[in-house]
């Protein structure tokens, strides 16, 4: 997250100029003020737990699409929509969770780089000075 969110401030703030490279703006001072604040950080920090769930989500999916299961859904007539919706992601949704779930534990390491990179309050930020001001 560190080197993305470190390029991402070069690319996208200040070669673009499309977003302010720090700072952290209140809903208070505007929907969309607070949205273009922070949509940099947001997507630093979703770039790598999204990969892998996604990752995840494919592998299940062809895995799932391969049972037999499937095989008969397609010779029943069903619809494909019917069959991915109904039958393969469900039974593939397993593992899917189960990585989610390991993944949401990362966002919070994830956290504390981000908001130190961009300058935001938060959790991470409060994390990070807890354990700076410990001795």
């Amino acid at each position: 997250e560190f080197w993305v969110g470190i390029m991402a401030i070069s690319l996208f703030a200040l070669h673009l100029a499309w977003v302010p490279a720090t700072g952290f703006v209140p809903i208070s001072a505007g929907l969309k003020a607070h949205l273009i604040s922070v949509a940099l950080p947001a997507s630093t920090l979703a770039l790598g737990p999204c990969s892998v769930i996604v990752r995840f989500t494919r592998s299940s999916m062809v895995e799932a699409l391969s049972g037999s299961y499937i095989r008969t859904a397609w010779a029943l007539g069903l619809t494909s929509k019917e069959i991915y919706w109904r039958f393969a992601l469900k039974n593939a949704l397993i593992p899917i969770v189960t990585i989610t779930g390991i993944v949401a534990g990362a966002l919070i390491g994830g956290a504390v780089l981000v908001e130190r990179v961009f300058a935001l309050p938060g959790l991470g930020d409060l994390l990070a000075e807890g354990v700076l001001q410990r001795r």
